[in-house]
């Protein structure tokens, strides 16, 4: 019931501002990495509320289109994008080098074919909310999740990420627990 889409896909931007509204926020940071050109984001609305953090997309096109559309919050400093191919053993590393702090408000990642395995690499980062990309194809009570295959892209089939239950085992694992579904199945 709480699901309002500004920029998000599928109504995130109300959810998240609900968890937000019952948690507190603290240092207004977010990471949300997979993002296209931003437009279609979960971190772009708060942006745009004064919040500020990065944006890691793989693609090339990706970033030059953010970086054109979001000019103001980059020239301004608080949004940084980062153009690079995300892998489960150099995440932590590219992070680093970026300068991102190891505790913030909100991660957003998803990409895709690796989520799973990249949001596993992540256990140095503790961001308080984390919005994770989930396959909806996979029965919620399921534990699965693809073989990592750090080289390789989604193929458009129904072969991506990780079920809710292995999201759900995993986040159990990294000191989280889940809340919330937006009502697509996705996230």
């Amino acid at each position: 019931r709480h699901e309002v889409q500004f920029f998000s896909q599928n109504g995130e931007d109300g959810i998240i501002a609900e968890i937000f509204r019952r948690i507190g926020i603290t240092d207004q940071i977010f990471l949300e990495i997979g993002l296209g050109n931003g437009l279609e984001s979960n971190t772009a609305l708060l942006l745009q509320q004064g919040w500020s953090g990065w944006w890691v997309e793989a693609s090339e096109h990706g970033c030059r289109e953010a970086k054109e559309i979001f000019a103001g919050p980059l020239s301004s400093g608080r949004l940084h994008v980062i153009q690079d191919f995300v892998k489960a053993e150099t995440v932590e590393a590219l992070l680093q080098k970026h300068k991102v702090p190891q505790e913030f408000d909100l991660l957003s990642l998803d990409i895709d074919l690796n989520t799973y395995h990249a949001w596993a690499a992540l256990s140095n980062f503790r961001p308080r909310v984390a919005v994770i990309e989930y396959n909806g194809l996979v029965p919620p009570s399921m534990d699965y999740k693809v073989p990592y295959a750090p080289n390789d892209q989604w193929d458009g089939s129904g072969q991506l990420g990780a079920g809710l239950k292995s999201c759900e085992l995993l986040g159990n694992r990294l000191g989280y627990r889940l809340v919330g579904c937006e009502l697509t199945g996705v996230n």
